[in-house]
């Protein structure tokens, strides 16, 4: 098992800076860009009760502690020829180079299908579609044509690099997925094969979970203890396909919805209540059928599979982002992994964000916990 990110964190040291600078102390400093993404305004918040200072220079970032950047604009070239004084530590940076190959969607499936043979037993089969694709793009709709001719399943279409379930199609026909792709032209594309049996909540309605992951150097990788599970404001079916809201749980289609918030606050629930809500639909049946598994918590069963997942994913991207030894500085980033569940308990996993945000009552204590592993990573200023 990965080791668990605790939730709650240690009451905050709240240093006042100004005192500390009078006494000669060495106050620790980080570099923060106009990042609009709320896991790193919450650290900002953190590190500045524990004595830090912010830094908003740009010709003084290497001289910081750490990094708190926006991924496309670190510059590591820059970071890999700055000294590091003797008894000093290595700068902390916010994102690890060549994580995009994870975090968006038709890179995630081109490096799984290419290193994780396994990967196909936990990832739904993924094509790239591009009607006009630059160079080192494939499209693939020959192949996706001949499986829609096979098998005529239920796909979902999605940017490669989107967010917040915009730009989405679920659909069946495979005309209706070319032409919504032949539409935007300079836009890639994942056509994923739709996990149409998912296991459902209370009202019959469709969830997925979202994972937090820490990964820290030396390549360590921490999951946190609570996850969330987004649900959809309408029963589950796969009868209207167009309907978004039945299909996409996320919180940003969701919130327009009359019915958000009927059956839970924010249309979540966390993953450590999830047994009792699934105990709510199903009880007259054991969830996820008949097996030699059903002797243990649903919550359980699904925890195993996302982080042999967690796993999995990371380390086929190893060799691609791990920080040698002797740059002067150290990669830490946060990952939301976002999966689903079908009926017999199998998780899916979806896509990986390397951005993720988190619900409100998470934002604390997840980015608490996070700063608590980091900052040991930084051994004088513990």
């Amino acid at each position: 098992m990965l080791p668990d990110a605790p939730p709650e964190a240690a009451e905050p040291h709240v240093a006042d800076a100004s005192s500390s600078q009078s006494t000669g102390q060495d106050v620790p400093t980080f570099f923060v860009s106009g990042s609009p993404f709320s896991i790193y305004q919450e650290m900002c918040r953190v590190l500045l009760t524990r004595g830090w200072k912010t830094e908003k220079r740009p010709q003084r970032m290497t001289q910081c502690r750490a990094i708190l950047g926006d991924r496309f604009d670190i510059p590591y070239h820059i970071l890999r020829t700055c000294q590091v004084s003797p008894g000093r530590p290595k700068l902390l940076v916010n994102y690890f180079k060549g994580s995009h190959k994870l975090t968006l969607k038709a890179p995630m499936g081109e490096l799984l299908s290419k290193y994780e043979p396994e990967s196909t037993q936990w990832m739904p089969q993924t094509f790239s579609l591009c009607s006009e694709p630059k160079r080192g793009v494939r499209d693939e709709r020959s192949a996706l044509h001949s499986i829609f001719h096979t098998s005529g399943p239920i796909w979902i279409v999605k940017p490669s690099s989107g967010c917040h379930g915009n730009g989405m199609l679920v659909s069946s026909s495979y005309d209706e997925v070319c032409h919504f792709v032949d539409a935007s032209p300079k836009t890639l594309f994942v056509v994923q094969r739709y996990v149409d049996r998912p296991l459902l909540v209370l009202g019959r309605r469709k969830f997925d979970i979202r994972v937090w992951a820490l990964l820290v150097h030396p390549y360590s990788i921490y999951i946190f203890s609570e996850a969330s599970c987004r649900t959809s404001s309408m029963p589950y079916s796969t009868d209207h396909l167009d309907d978004q809201l039945v299909h996409i749980t996320n919180h940003c289609m969701q919130e327009g919805h009359a019915g958000y918030g009927d059956f839970e606050e924010g249309n979540e629930i966390m993953f450590t209540e999830l047994d009792q809500h699934l105990l709510l639909e199903h009880h007259h049946t054991k969830v996820g059928g008949s097996g030699s598994h059903q002797e243990e918590k649903p919550t359980c069963i699904l925890r195993h599979q996302m982080e042999h997942i967690v796993r999995k994913t990371l380390g086929c991207i190893q060799e691609e982002i791990e920080v040698p030894e002797e740059d002067p500085f150290q990669c830490f980033q946060l990952f939301g992994y976002d999966f689903l569940v079908d009926e017999t308990l199998k998780v899916y996993l979806l896509e990986v964000n390397g951005s993720p945000g988190a619900a409100q009552r998470l934002l604390t204590p997840l980015v608490e916990g996070m700063t608590n592993i980091i900052i040991k990573k930084i051994p004088s200023i513990q």
